[in-house]
């Protein structure tokens, strides 16, 4: 497959623009520029983290636990990971 140059350089530089190595300099200078020091910064980073990772947690637990109670979980499956990999079968079913 033949891609025109430019839609291959435009893909690259959407992948730099997006990466965590490029976009945490320019916040740290920004944030800099309103005047927190480092530790702060560093601070503020880490109750992002965590803030995403619980909120990711409370998303995710709660909509495992929606799946699970369904009669369908029920039917198919007798514990959590089971009933994730009958999703993952049923969804992801490719016919020999």
């Amino acid at each position: 497959m033949n891609l025109p140059r430019s839609a291959v350089l435009k893909y690259y530089c959407f992948r730099t623009c997006i990466s965590i190595g490029f976009i945490a300099p320019i916040w740290v200078l920004f944030v800099k520029s309103k005047g927190l020091s480092y530790t702060e910064i560093i601070l503020l980073d880490r109750i992002w983290g965590v803030g995403l990772v619980l909120g990711g947690f409370l998303v995710f637990g709660s909509l495992v636990i929606q799946l699970w109670e369904s009669p369908v979980a029920r039917e198919h499956a007798t514990t959590p990971a089971d009933y994730l990999a009958f999703l993952n079968n049923r969804y992801n079913y490719c016919p020999p």
